[in-house]
């Protein structure tokens, strides 16, 4: 869509999006692959104040192993940990590592 709209346009539009989906009570998951992600700036920054929540999820190669990685980025209305979790996915299903 940025390629159609600039930026004001769609901020608007993800305004007017928001405003409609809370009237509406639907619970809406918005999704944006990037192949870096750079801790120190969230894309399109502005349309972050219009999310409850931003998680990050990544993961690195190290010694030929997939790490797994999940960031809290916010949760509007709660004091998460801004700590990077480690976890992985096994036969009892995501299990997060101390």
């Amino acid at each position: 869509m940025r390629q159609k709209m600039d930026d004001t346009e769609l901020v608007k539009l993800l305004r007017y999006l928001q405003l409609l989906i809370k009237s509406k009570k639907i619970a809406t998951y918005v999704t944006l692959f990037l192949e870096t992600v750079e801790l120190n700036t969230i894309p399109l920054t502005r349309a972050s104040t219009f999310a409850d929540n931003i998680i990050i999820l990544r993961y690195k190669i190290e010694n030929e192993e997939v790490k797994r990685q999940l960031i809290i980025v916010k949760a509007r209305g709660s004091a998460h940990s801004r700590k990077i979790q480690m976890y992985e996915i096994n036969s009892k299903g995501v299990v997060f590592r101390q």
